[in-house]
């Protein structure tokens, strides 16, 4: 009699030793679609919370250091944009012949900081790992680390020179 105690017991309250596994139905079949019509495709007992779906543990939050002569800053995700030129409303003012008034602006879309040219001269861009690329009323996507120059090459730019590097926290 204690042995059908014991089993009903394990039935009701889901008791059982160390070593032994819980026993429900057999396996889903995946890929099934749960109460709340989400696409099941394989065992989510490890997720933490499931509830989140955009939340991304493992992602890293990028900013982005710009420098200029005595200036720094940071420019953080959140859709703020910089503007450069020589006008006194712009957020980094380069006062140089070759800079225009609103040379180029640089912002965050689609996950990636990027630069746009607004002058006639165009914007000089040197990435670390890569040559001195010009643009012209265009966009580029700013990665890792390097210089940019408004309106003339960075051989003759001197000391009119905006630093960048992108660093993860």
């Amino acid at each position: 009699m204690g042995k059908k105690i014991s089993k009903l017991g394990e039935k009701l309250f889901g008791e059982r030793r160390g070593t032994e596994r819980r026993r429900f139905g057999p396996a889903p079949k995946y890929p099934f679609y749960d109460n709340n019509d989400v696409l099941v495709k394989s065992n989510r007992r490890r997720i933490v919370d499931r509830r989140i779906q955009s939340f991304d543990a493992s992602a890293e939050i990028v900013h982005l250091h710009l420098s200029y002569l005595d200036i720094a800053g940071v420019l953080e995700p959140s859709g703020v944009t910089v503007t450069l030129g020589r006008d006194p409303e712009c957020d980094l003012r380069i006062q140089t012949e070759f800079s225009s008034r609103k040379h180029a602006t640089i912002s965050f879309r689609g996950g990636s900081y990027q630069i746009e040219d607004h002058s006639r001269n165009g914007t000089y861009i040197f990435l670390w790992d890569e040559n001195e690329l010009h643009i012209t009323g265009a966009k580029m996507e700013l990665s890792g680390s390097g210089t940019i120059s408004l309106g003339t090459p960075r051989a003759y730019a001197g000391q009119d020179i905006i630093r960048f590097s992108m660093r993860r926290t």
